[in-house]
């Protein structure tokens, strides 16, 4: 029997004091714009606040007072805002099981054992000097094998007692505090920036003592990126798991794009490309720089990022502007005001695609797709329609995922929402005298949040592909002579 214990939304002031706690500021934690560039797609909970959140909210369901070992695996992530459910699925004399679930779905599953704990010393090796830092390490994976150190705690034992005191009960505050610590050791320490926390199996032995908790690399696949630590400290022995993410795609600099781009080949065309502060946005920004366009790049939440291109493509010689743009608000307040009329657009507005949690369809994920990749679509061509005194070229990229058969499970709603996309470029194409919509299918390419869908899979060269897709979209009439 499956049993309701509680549930918690969790905030963005939950996120900052957690993030106090641990000493875990991981930027896939705390930086909305770093973190919509991770497989995530935006800001998820430490994986240890749902544990030690879960331990408090189970404490009064543990007689005997003590816990001896606790064993958790986290299988999804949980955004700011979303709703966590805690749900207890066993209850016996040896151990409790229960999940953490959203939308029904589970995102992690916890065991907790109850007994007399062992007397073992776990004081941590005072041989390295404690790790306390603001910055996670980014670490090349190779240089992972052979870690080792010492973590210091961020949190004290009364920070513990005032902010987990069930939890700080049954496991001591001590232990506590060590388990905080593990989140900082995954999150700033190693794997440090890219790291993904999968999972922990702990025993909980007496004395508790020491701040400090000693980490050593037992074993690293290279291929599935993949790290085990043992660890020792603050009466907790073990071994911790973690992911080590592929970091952010880099898209090549201009300077190595320049050669592949006829020189002015764009010359005299003013091209607005939506979302371009990143991704094939801002590989397709470079390209249309090189080849003499002048480029408008829009952004929706990653101003610094757009700045920092645009600097890029101005040192290289190239016109770059950039303006503040999103689909999801209108169209006409935000373009009416551009210093230059637009001749072409590029439409890489695009929200999390993180895969679905729920199968096979979850309306609400499908209705956030069409808001990009449909209604802002049209609400942007209908501007350019009342705003454009000559005719506009828009490319609306879809995806290879329509129709494939081998579509990453969970992509359901994206895919759906994307074909929806094609139908209402054909009708734009049928009705807008003026809006001419170039759409094609996009094959497999390495973006940042498709990284980790694309491990087995083969990649097209991104900037091959999308320089073709410009040179039709600049070039009608080439390629209608072919």
């Amino acid at each position: 029997m499956t049993i309701h214990v509680s549930s918690r939304q969790f905030s963005w002031d939950d996120q900052h004091l957690f993030a106090r706690l641990s000493g875990d500021v991981n930027p896939m934690h705390m930086d909305p714009v770093v973190a919509r560039r991770t497989s995530a797609g935006g800001p998820v909970v430490h994986g240890v606040h749902l544990l030690v959140w879960a331990i408090n909210e189970l404490a009064v369901r543990i007689t005997a007072g003590r816990i001896t070992r606790v064993k958790a695996d986290w299988s999804s992530f949980v955004h700011i805002g979303e709703t966590a459910d805690l749900l207890l699925e066993t209850e016996t004399v040896g151990r409790l099981r229960a999940r953490i679930c959203v939308q029904s779905q589970p995102v992690a599953t916890l065991s907790i054992w109850p007994g007399a704990r062992s007397p073992v010393a776990t004081q941590a090796d005072g041989v390295f000097n404690p790790v306390s830092t603001d910055v996670p390490d980014d670490l090349d994976i190779a240089a992972l094998s052979q870690k080792c150190g010492v973590v210091d705690f961020s949190s004290s034992t009364g920070d513990v007692q005032c902010h987990f005191p069930c939890a700080a009960y049954v496991l001591g505050c001590r232990r506590t505090a060590g388990l905080l610590a593990l989140s900082k050791l995954v999150g700033m320490v190693c794997p440090g920036l890219h790291s993904i926390f999968t999972g922990l199996d702990v025993r909980l032995v007496e004395p508790e003592d020491g701040d400090f908790m000693s980490y050593q690399v037992t074993a690293l696949d290279e291929r599935y990126r993949y790290i085990t630590q043992d660890i020792r400290g603050a009466g907790l022995y073990g071994a911790v798991e973690a992911l080590v993410r592929n970091p952010p795609t880099r898209q090549p600099g201009i300077d190595e794009l320049a050669p592949s781009v006829a020189s002015g080949e764009f010359a005299g065309t003013t091209a607005l490309v939506v979302g371009g502060s990143r991704g094939l946005g801002e590989l397709t920004a470079k390209l249309l720089a090189a080849g003499g366009a002048r480029v408008i790049i829009s952004y929706s939440v990653g101003q610094a990022d757009a700045e920092k291109l645009a600097s890029s493509i101005r040192a290289a010689g190239g016109i770059c502007h950039v303006t503040h743009y999103d689909v999801r608000d209108c169209s006409a307040d935000q373009l009416t005001d551009l210093e230059y009329a637009p001749t072409h657009v590029y439409y890489f507005a695009t929200g999390p695609i993180s895969q679905s949690r729920i199968k096979p369809f979850d309306r609400q994920r499908f209705e956030e797709f069409c808001g990009f990749y449909v209604d802002g679509f049209a609400h942007l061509c209908s501007c350019l329609k009342a705003t454009s005194e000559h005719p506009v070229r828009v490319f609306y990229p879809s995806s290879v995922y329509v129709s494939t058969e081998d579509r990453p499970a969970g992509l359901a709603e994206y895919a759906m929402a994307k074909a929806a996309g094609e139908v209402l470029c054909g009708e734009i194409n049928s009705s807008h005298r003026r809006i001419h919509v170039v759409s094609r299918r996009l094959p497999r390419m390495l973006t940042d949040q498709t990284a980790s869908l694309l491990s087995e899979q083969p990649i097209a060269p991104s900037h091959e592909v999308m320089l073709a897709l410009i040179r039709e979209v600049q070039h009608p009439e080439s390629y209608r002579a072919h």
